[in-house]
């Protein structure tokens, strides 16, 4: 149980530190390292590669939000995704099922939000048309897309 809690708080660790990273800068960012993993060690969140944005997340969910990983796209200068999608390196227990939550095209993460309870109970990510590789467009509606979980919880979002 021990063990599951601490997960708990790395994922939220984790969460916190994406929207640190994406919120308010779409392109990417220098690696964060974080504290809070099950071996009580740093570890670093991988961003989005230099040219990339995050446009969502793949997230492992059974009973609770098990991990979470970026996927990213390249974009064009006029903010338009250019080539695959790619995901880069998850952080979290390796339970649950595979879920997707993305981001409509040529649009990126602006934020997060997730229901905490004795552990991450559900995630969404919030998505707005990109302007351009570094910029989203101010008069773009933000939008939220779920990455699954219960619907228990406190409501924690950035």
């Amino acid at each position: 149980m021990f063990r599951k809690s601490f997960r708990s708080v790395m994922i939220v660790a984790m969460v916190s530190a994406t929207l640190m990273q994406y919120a308010t800068l779409v392109s990417d960012a220098s690696s964060l390292t974080i504290s809070g993993s099950e071996t009580g060690q740093s570890f670093k969140l991988s961003p989005c590669p230099s040219g990339q944005v995050m446009v969502g997340v793949a997230a492992k969910q059974g009973w609770y939000i098990d991990s979470v990983a970026p996927l990213c796209s390249a974009v064009t200068s006029t903010g338009v995704w250019s080539g695959p999608l790619s995901q880069r390196s998850s952080i979290g227990g390796p339970g649950g099922d595979i879920r997707v939550a993305q981001c409509k095209e040529n649009d990126a993460v602006v934020g997060m939000s997730g229901k905490i309870g004795r552990w991450v109970t559900a995630l969404s990510i919030r998505c707005r048309k990109l302007s351009s590789p570094t910029s989203v467009s101010s008069g773009s509606s933000i939008y939220s897309v779920s990455a699954g979980g219960a619907s228990y919880g406190t409501i924690a979002e950035a």
